[in-house]
């Protein structure tokens, strides 16, 4: 970032009350847009964001479908007091399930990784 002279104080007298309002925000806008406040008070400016744009999700719907087979027990059963057919899933379904669930994690950290660098340049040196 390009260094700039320091802006000097406003006069305390010679002003009428609006011109040193004036030359006070000034002072003090031209202080943060340059980052010579003392509070670590700073402007973005674009060159200090270098984030470049991501993709979108990959993820963009669910491929499980809660595909399975119905079976029923017959009476003698262990399972004979379930009230209706018990469903399992297929293991193709199972198997999308983990790869959905893998993408999402895979999203989320690719995000994150993204937000904590823009919080670091947003924070500044």
């Amino acid at each position: 970032m390009p260094s700039f002279a320091p802006v000097p104080d406003v006069p305390l007298t010679g002003l009428n009350l609006a011109e040193s309002n004036l030359f006070n925000a000034l002072k003090e806008n031209v202080e943060i847009l340059t980052g010579a406040r003392v509070h670590a008070v700073h402007a973005v400016t674009n060159d200090r964001v270098t984030i470049t744009p991501q993709d979108n999700q990959q993820l963009k719907r669910v491929t499980a479908g809660a595909n399975g087979y119905a079976t029923s027990y017959a009476n003698g059963a262990a399972l004979a007091a379930q009230s209706g057919a018990i469903v399992i899933i297929s293991a193709t379904d199972y198997a999308n399930l983990i790869s959905d669930v893998q993408n999402v994690a895979n999203d989320v950290g690719r995000l994150q990784t993204v937000v904590n660098s823009l919080i670091a340049q947003l924070s500044g040196p």
